[in-house]
């Protein structure tokens, strides 16, 4: 045991120098090589076939826990009397079999942080992240109304107040509404449109959300809004739930733990209305591209038949493997596909 725990504390030592020779070798000096495995989730030994390789690594995950599961229960049972073999010969391949499994999975099938998509374009483009009223670390004004219309100018206040002209933009989820009434109001200050899962509250949305839109028993659920109920609601947002660590849904209940935060969230609910852009929406002649998870279960990916109705110059791709928080899940293949349109098409 001592010599394969050796074995594999080597083995990720090799994998550091491999990732950081190749990080330096991208350019940007030994700095940014080390900010971006800081930052960036990622596969060991490069990312080649990352999409089997991480399916792999929870097929490895599961057998090696069943492995040393039987190893535990059964081979200590009355079993290793009546039969020598369990002890002297089933047990240790089980053991080894757990530890090769364990190995494999932490090697070639884990991603790892040495957080996600602003990092990678910031690599190319000048990226501003937009925390609107009520969202994020921004204040929860209390003259805010938080209709569409209402966080639409806010985004163009916000432009004003930093001197930005125009811009190209991109938004998340039921940001992407907010987006769109800020480009119908000024269309002229906006060039290329990036959305990522849009859409509105839905049937197959958390039911905690869908309880706080609502307007009588709203302010009941609003404050069973707690950490636990987050956690395990949130994790639904992924595909894969391991990527939603204790540690990540902590960052963002911090954004929501307040009565004001909580307060604030309700009422973009509950004035949430896509169809008061949807009238202006096919008369839009920006470039809009439309990112898709293809196993969001917050946002189905049926939906996006509503989008390539209302818009004229529309852009589709969808992304495998993939759910609600995709641009997390998949933040190297969503900057790319992002970078691509911007630069590209």
């Amino acid at each position: 045991m001592f010599g394969f725990a050796n074995f594999l504390l080597l083995a990720l030592f090799a994998a550091a120098v491999f990732d950081l020779i190749f990080a330096l070798a991208r350019g940007g000096g030994l700095r940014g090589a080390l900010h971006g495995l800081w930052n960036t989730p990622h596969l060991l030994f490069g990312q080649q076939l990352a999409e089997w390789r991480l399916q792999l690594g929870r097929i490895l995950f599961a057998a090696g826990l069943a492995a040393y599961e039987i190893s535990v229960v059964f081979c200590n049972s009355m079993a290793r009397q009546n039969w020598a073999w369990v002890q002297g010969v089933m047990s240790p391949v089980l053991e080894w079999l757990a530890f090769l499994c364990f190995g494999a999975k932490i090697l070639f099938g884990t991603r790892y942080t040495w957080r996600e998509l602003l990092p990678l374009l910031s690599r190319r483009f000048r990226v501003i992240a937009v925390d609107l009223p009520g969202f994020g670390f921004s204040g929860r004004p209390v003259s805010c109304d938080y209709t569409m219309e209402e966080m639409g100018r806010s985004i163009l206040l916000f432009m004003d107040a930093i001197g930005l002209k125009a811009c190209h933009a991109m938004a998340a989820s039921l940001g992407c509404g907010y987006l769109l009434a800020a480009v119908e109001k000024a269309p002229q200050r906006f060039g290329k449109l990036t959305l990522l899962c849009p859409g509105e509250i839905t049937e197959h949305m958390p039911k905690r959300v869908r309880q706080m839109a609502a307007p009588l028993i709203g302010p009941l659920f609003r404050e069973l809004y707690g950490l636990r109920y987050y956690s395990r609601e949130l994790r639904t947002a992924y595909y894969d739930a391991t990527a939603c660590t204790p540690r990540v849904c902590r960052e963002y209940y911090k954004t929501s733990d307040s009565y004001a935060s909580r307060q604030s969230i309700m009422y973009c609910l509950r004035n949430y209305d896509l169809e008061a852009v949807a009238g202006e929406l096919s008369k839009l002649e920006h470039r809009i591209f439309v990112l898709w998870g293809e196993m969001d279960r917050w946002q189905p990916i049926k939906y996006i038949r509503w989008w390539k109705k209302h818009i004229q110059n529309g852009y589709y791709f969808s992304l495998r493997n993939a759910g609600h928080f995709f641009w997390e899940e998949k933040a190297e293949q969503t900057a790319e596909a992002v970078e691509k349109f911007i630069r590209y098409e």
